[in-house]
């Protein structure tokens, strides 16, 4: 890429027809995978992975805020026992 030096790495080094092999080799070794799956619309088990990713983001998310309050907590604790200490210096 002009003007970034040192930037341009992996496709964006690549003329397009090697762009355009990479894709298709990618494309042919994700079809015979047998570890990728492959939904039908409106499938039971497209539902269940659906359902199943959904539980898992909210558990982490939640998670993730019930440890967001508990330092949240520990600074207004901390912010109380400075104020504490300024009244009882200052009145």
């Amino acid at each position: 890429m002009p003007g970034k030096k040192g930037s341009a790495h992996g496709f964006a080094v690549m003329d397009e027809e090697a762009r355009r092999e990479a894709s298709r080799r990618g494309g042919l070794n994700a079809r015979n995978n047998p570890n990728i799956h492959r939904f039908k619309a409106g499938s039971d088990l497209a539902r269940e992975a659906g359902r199943k990713g959904g539980k898992a983001s909210r558990r982490r998310s939640t998670k993730q805020l019930e440890q967001e309050l508990a330092q949240m907590d520990s600074v207004f604790g901390k912010l109380d026992a400075i104020q504490a200490s300024y009244r009882k210096h200052f009145g």
